[in-house]
Formats: structure tokens, sequence, C-alpha cells
């Protein structure tokens, strides 16, 4: 007798013919392997009727085929609405990050500018220290020509002593203030950095440009 992978295939047949029956209405099943006809399947008495209870299960079998696929449809659909909503809360976020950073950073230097000169320039301090300066300290006294202390930087074998002042103003930092903490660099070292809450004026540029100045 011919057989597939479960065993002989009649009763794979059987087995197949018992479904479509049950679902048809014609067969019901009250434990394993016990079936008996219902009054429905008691009244088939000839091929046609059995084949119009085929007909009926493979109908129902293409419809729960087509709806299940549909499901599926609608779900690859529905995650692909979702992926495309996330892309476009990203680029709304994207679109309006550059005003959440100025508000921040108006924010920060309206804070700064309320600071002492002593907070602030231990604020310069630390922000030195997390850029990778090293040997940060603080050496401001009167006379020294607007130097507020001194760094070292590291870039790979070499090394940079960089002597830098805090500027904490409302006003823009001119080019006298630029010119005095250049002569103050003479002989010390051969940068300099200036931390301001301001900004430089362009007449500042022609003085930088005789020495390096941050």
């Amino acid at each position: 007798m011919m057989t597939n992978n479960s065993g002989p295939r009649v009763n794979h047949y059987l087995s197949w013919a018992r479904t479509y029956l049950k679902r048809g209405g014609a067969l019901e099943n009250s434990a394993r392997s016990v079936w008996a006809l219902t009054e429905t399947g008691a009244k088939i008495l000839d091929v046609a009727a059995t084949r119009a209870i085929y007909d009926q299960v493979t109908q129902e079998e293409k419809e729960r085929a087509k709806a299940k696929r549909q499901k599926e449809r609608d779900r690859l659909q529905a995650k692909r609405d979702k992926q495309k909503r996330k892309a476009s809360e990203v680029e709304t976020t994207s679109e309006e990050e550059p005003d959440t950073q100025n508000d921040w950073k108006s924010s920060l230097l309206d804070v700064m500018k309320t600071m002492g000169p002593d907070a602030f320039g231990r604020s310069a301090q630390r922000l030195l220290r997390e850029a990778g300066f090293v040997k940060v300290e603080g050496r401001g006294k009167s006379g020294d020509g607007g130097i507020d202390g001194v760094a070292v930087l590291r870039v790979n074998l070499v090394s940079f002593q960089v002597y830098f002042q805090c500027k904490r103003y409302k006003g823009s930092v001119g080019s006298k203030e630029i010119r005095d903490f250049r002569g103050a660099l003479e002989g010390r070292a051969d940068k300099g950095l200036s931390i301001t809450t301001s900004h430089f004026t362009r007449r500042r540029r022609p003085v930088t440009e005789q020495r390096p100045l941050t």
C-alpha cells in the first residue's frame, strides 16, 4: 500500500475526508477516534450531496486563507505606517533642534553672565578640563595683562602651554583687551585662549593675526 510520511496514504485521505465532512456538518466526534454521523450527514445519499459539502468547505477555506492574507497585509501596512510616523517625528525633532539648542545656549549665557568673577573662572577651568586640557591652574591677579590661568594641551606627543583669560562681558571684547592679553603672553607662551560670554569685534582680527590667539 502506498504510504506518506505519517502512514498509509489511504489513512491520510480518510483523515482529510473526515475533516471536510465535520466542517460541513455531516460528521461529529465526541472523543478521539470516535466519529458519528449527524442528522445532516445521515441525509447524504449520493455523490452530489458529498460534492456539495466539499465545495462548501473548499470555498470557506479559500475565504479563510484570503482573510488571513489580508490580515497579514494590514499588519505589514500598519508596521510601515508606524515606521513612517517615527521617521516623520525624527525629522520634526531635527528641524526643531536648532531652536532648542539656541534656547539652552541663551539660557546658559544668561546664567553665566550673572556669575561672580571667581565662579565664572572656575567654570572656565572646568570647561578646559572637559575639553582635554591638563594641569589647569588659575593665576588671576592685578597687572597680569588679563591672564587668568594656565593649562597644558597635549596633542599626540607634543604638549603646549596655553595661557587663558576669562571675560565675563555683556558687550563685545575689543582689540585693546586682546592687545593687552597678547602683550602679557610675551616670553611666557606661544598660544593664548580667550574665554568669553560675549563676542569679539572685527577690529580684533589684525591684532590676533600677529600672534596665534584663540
